[in-house]
C-alpha cells in the first residue's frame, strides 16, 4: 500500500489517530500561530507542538516516529497540490468617515486599491460589508448613516468588478462601537465601514 500524506492546516488542539504509513505533519496558521497535535497509536504518541514538524506512523502496532523538522521544499513537493488548492484566507478592512456623512477620510480612500486587489485574488469572492456610527445625534439617524456608508462602499466594490449579488450590505448603526463612548459623543474610530472579503 502506498503512504497517504496527511496535513493539519490548523488546530488548537487535537487527537488524531492516523491511517498506516501516514506522514502528519503541523502546518502554522497564516498569522504565524501555532496549535498542538497528539499522534497516537496503540503503542504510543508523539505531540507536535512547533511548525513544520512531523511524525511518521507505519502501522497502529508501531509508535509514532520521534517529531522531526520537515523542510519547506519537502512540505511543498509532498503536499502542494492540496495547499494550493486551500482557500484565501478572509480579508478584512476598516474604511473611515468623515463626521455625520458617506464621505471616505483621505487614508481610507488610499485603502479602496487594496480592496480591489484582494477581490482580484480570489476566484469567487464574496464581501460583507457593515456600516457603523458615532453616538452623536439620533440613533435611527444613525442607523441609517451607517447603512448609507455601507451601501457607498458596496457601489465601489461593484464598480472594481464584483458581482453585486455576492456583497451582503448592512447596518449596526452606533450599536457596535470600537471605541465605547457615552451618547453624544464624536469618536473617528465609530465612524466605519468593516469589509470583510473571502
Amino acid at each position: 500500500m502506498e503512504p497517504i500524506s496527511l496535513f493539519l492546516l490548523w488546530l488548537a488542539a487535537a487527537v488524531f489517530i492516523p491511517e498506516p504509513g501516514n506522514l502528519v505533519v503541523l502546518l502554522d496558521e497564516a498569522d504565524g500561530s501555532v496549535g498542538r497535535i497528539v499522534v497516537s497509536t496503540a503503542a504510543g504518541s508523539q505531540v507536535l507542538e512547533t511548525a513544520n514538524t512531523g511524525v511518521n506512523v507505519l502501522n497502529q502496532e508501531s509508535p509514532p516516529t520521534p517529531p522531526k523538522a520537515i523542510s519547506q521544499e519537502q512540505i511543498r513537493a509532498t503536499f502542494g497540490k492540496a495547499l494550493d488548492a486551500a482557500p484565501v484566507p478572509p480579508e478584512r478592512f476598516l474604511l473611515y468617515f468623515l463626521t455625520g456623512t458617506s464621505t471616505l477620510t483621505e487614508e481610507s480612500r488610499a485603502e479602496i486599491g487594496k480592496i480591489a486587489a484582494s477581490f482580484a485574488n480570489r476566484k469567487q469572492a464574496r464581501a460583507t460589508i457593515i456600516g457603523h456610527s458615532d453616538t452623536v445625534g439620533d440613533a435611527d439617524v444613525n442607523f441609517r448613516l451607517a447603512l448609507l456608508r455601507a451601501e457607498e462602499i458596496r457601489k465601489i466594490i461593484i464598480a472594481a468588478g464584483l458581482n453585486a449579488e455576492r456583497i451582503d450590505a448592512r447596518s449596526h448603526g452606533e450599536k457596535d462601537l470600537i471605541v465605547k463612548t457615552v451618547d453624544n459623543v464624536d469618536e473617528p474610530e465609530n465612524r466605519r465601514v468593516e469589509i470583510t472579503i473571502w
